[in-house]
């Protein structure tokens, strides 16, 4: 048991370090699309929900078109049949 939590936590260092170090190379390199919200410090599902929000009140205020599609892909996986996935990717 103590070898699993030790791996686990090994496993937890070292994805955050090569996260840290991912993020500030991207950063610095400006690769980093400005209005990115996943995987950035200070950036979550409710700021980029604030920008959308943000720029659909903008565009009406301006009596301007505004067109929103949104995309549930949540369950597309579900309905993938895995072997023949497997069959196909190997």
């Amino acid at each position: 048991m103590v070898w699993i939590s030790y791996g686990l936590f090994l496993s937890k260092t070292l994805e955050h370090a090569v996260s840290q170090q991912m993020e500030s190379n991207l950063s610095s390199a400006g690769l980093l699309p400005r209005h990115q919200s996943a995987y950035r410090k200070g950036h979550s599902t409710e700021t980029a929900l604030v920008k959308v929000c943000s720029d659909l009140i903008g565009m009406m205020d301006s009596s301007k078109h505004a067109l929103l599609a949104l995309l549930d892909l949540s369950s597309t996986l579900d309905m993938v049949n895995h072997d023949i996935l497997l069959t196909r990717l190997s």
